[in-house]
């Protein structure tokens, strides 16, 4: 297994930074993985290792804002940008475009956790990259109150009335949340108290949006679940979440979300939820059952022996 740290330019002002994984005995896979909202691609080592010990090729980048995807003017920590949502979105696609000029006859798989599901359905919508399955992880819920919410957030950042905003604090404040780990802060990522405790003390996941990121990536959610957005009606989808995660309506908002996605045109549609387990369900204590499960739903996709 071979890490090489990389970057590519997403204008002259901004590199994006990327990992890419390299296996021994490659099986014909990449997998490109698209983080969480406040977070950064090293989180997700041991999810990349354990795919390439299996012979996938794994290419993880930190979103624009966040992680060294930063330049220190107009991109910093919970800044993305001016319409910094669909710049993520286009940044994903230009490492899809490295991707595809480095394996050429590779399937491409692409997982996205949290707001990386959100940008994952996105380029998915775009149509402009060839996907042979995506995996959404921990994906948001669609909302009747979201266009309200795109609305009010619009004018509060216009007035200049809001300028950051804590999403990790707007989760705690669920009833149901707050009856989680015995009031221990940041207990709707996992139940897993270790992860929290890191994550609560990482200072690359201690930020908040600015009101300008946060009202581009609600409008990116109102696309991701809009009627009027297609997918590839082969495109084949595996929704995994915890039934306890806050972010996808504890399993409710993961259905909704499923037949969302049908209604834009995709018919292999597969949804697995995990009883007790939360948002960050790649860092739960049994998250090598997940991976496994994610695996074995892949290999039977991809309709690949070699797998």
């Amino acid at each position: 297994m071979k890490q090489s740290n990389l970057h590519f330019q997403s204008n002259p002002d901004l590199n994006i930074y990327y990992h890419q994984y390299t296996p021994t005995d490659p099986v014909g896979v990449v997998v490109q993985i698209a983080h969480g909202m406040v977070e950064y691609k090293e989180r997700y080592a041991w999810l990349c290792e354990e795919l390439c010990s299996r012979g996938y090729d794994v290419f993880i980048n930190d979103h624009r804002g966040h992680g060294k995807s930063v330049n220190g003017s107009d991109v910093f920590l919970g800044e993305m940008g001016e319409d910094g949502f669909e710049e993520a979105v286009s940044d994903l696609e230009k490492l899809s475009r490295i991707i595809k000029e480095q394996f050429p006859n590779h399937k491409h798989v692409l997982l996205g956790h949290s707001m990386g599901s959100l940008l994952s359905r996105r380029l998915a919508q775009k149509q402009n990259i060839l996907l042979d399955a995506l995996i959404l992880v921990g994906t948001p819920s669609p909302s009747i109150l979201l266009p309200l919410s795109v609305a009010v957030v619009g004018v509060l950042k216009k007035l200049g009335l809001i300028h950051q905003y804590d999403i990790g604090k707007i989760f705690s404040k669920h009833p149901r949340v707050r009856r989680f780990g015995g009031g221990l802060r940041g207990s709707w990522l996992c139940k897993n108290e270790q992860i929290v405790e890191t994550y609560m003390n990482d200072s690359l996941c201690r930020f908040n949006f600015t009101s300008n990121s946060f009202y581009n990536l609600l409008v990116g959610a109102r696309r991701c679940f809009s009627r009027f957005e297609k997918v590839p009606k082969d495109l084949k989808v595996l929704f995994v979440s915890g039934a306890d995660d806050v972010c996808g309506d504890f399993s409710k908002g993961v259905v909704r979300a499923m037949e969302c996605l049908e209604k834009q045109g995709a018919s292999g549609v597969v949804v697995k939820l995990f009883s007790g387990l939360r948002h960050e369900i790649l860092n739960e204590k049994n998250k090598e059952e997940v991976l496994l499960e994610i695996l074995s739903w892949l290999k039977g996709v991809l309709s690949d022996k070699s797998l």
